[in-house]
């Protein structure tokens, strides 16, 4: 199987550090290259750069669409979680409709590479990301409200919890654009998402 990933440096690292089976042949894509000929693609900048593959219909391909539903997507996409800390996860999180040609084509892919994965709704954020983001965005708030620093609020969580990362160390690592976008995403529709004033001042300050 020949996989074609188009992806920044930190996300080709995070890629690779899953392992390579034998008989898989990954090649990363740059912009403004031939797209090779392959059995399935992973499109890991789009929201930064928009959809990478637009010439592929007929092949699956994997987007790193957090924020964005499948309804913003090709009919051939299928939406993962790829932000930075999700995708080094030994569970990745995917969102495509149940039992059909496209969800057993993605199943296929994801079994051949040995990644499990976990069918997720069809909503922006997913499922981790939506948590992740409401626990920095309450540690804005936190912040906002002077309660503590943010080194001492970051400890204070992996301490508590157990987290990996404390909540400003997950902003810094996903970036706070994307964190905030998706927060403003949420709040549409319920306006417990809206973001802290400390993060709205954090995203707009010169």
């Amino acid at each position: 199987m020949k996989i074609v990933v188009t992806a920044n440096t930190t996300q080709q690292t995070a890629f690779l550090s899953k392992g390579i089976p034998v008989g898989v042949e990954v090649c990363f894509y740059g912009k403004g290259e031939t797209i090779p000929e392959a059995d399935a693609y992973f499109d890991f900048l789009y929201e930064e750069e928009g959809f990478a593959f637009p010439g592929i219909t007929q092949k699956p391909i994997f987007v790193n669409a957090v924020i964005n539903t499948t309804a913003d997507l090709p009919a051939n996409a299928i939406r993962i979680n790829g932000w930075n800390g999700f995708l080094e996860r030994s569970l990745i999180e995917i969102a495509i409709e149940k039992n059909t040609p496209l969800s057993q084509e993605a199943a296929s892919v994801l079994q051949i590479l040995n990644w499990p994965y976990l069918l997720v709704p069809d909503v922006p954020g997913m499922i981790a990301a939506r948590v992740i983001a409401m626990i920095i965005n309450e540690a804005y708030f936190g912040l906002g409200d002077a309660i503590s620093s943010k080194a001492d609020i970051d400890t204070a969580m992996k301490l508590g919890t157990n987290y990996p990362y404390g909540p400003f160390e997950w902003c810094e690592k996903i970036g706070i654009q994307k964190i905030y976008a998706l927060l403003e995403k949420l709040r549409v529709e319920n306006t417990r998402y809206t973001p802290a004033s400390a993060m709205e001042k954090e995203m707009h300050k010169p």
